[in-house]
């Protein structure tokens, strides 16, 4: 299983914050890590594993912000089990 390297995650939100005081207001953020070497583009399509947990971090830690995810919403199913996080207060993805 894949597990957030909390220095990277650092680094995302750093990079984050630099666009929230250049006056960003909206990031759209993929929810799977890219590896830039060994995998073919088709693969990396597939792996690591998709990881909604940092996107849901992001979005928690830059309220200001409107946080959007994209990749892998599988379908109705999925989009109800976020939407249903977001009505219980422990969601902030847009």
């Amino acid at each position: 299983d894949y597990e957030v390297d909390e220095g990277k995650y650092r680094d995302l939100c750093e990079y984050v914050a630099a666009l929230r005081n250049g006056g960003v207001d909206h990031v759209v953020l993929h929810a799977r890590p890219v590896v830039l070497s060994g995998l073919s583009p088709s693969k990396n399509r597939s792996v690591p594993r998709l990881d909604y947990a940092v996107v849901e971090r992001v979005a928690l830690e830059f309220p200001e912000l409107r946080v959007t995810l994209n990749g892998g919403v599988g379908g109705l199913e999925d989009l109800e089990a976020m939407m249903a996080m977001r009505r219980e207060g422990s969601g902030a993805i847009s």
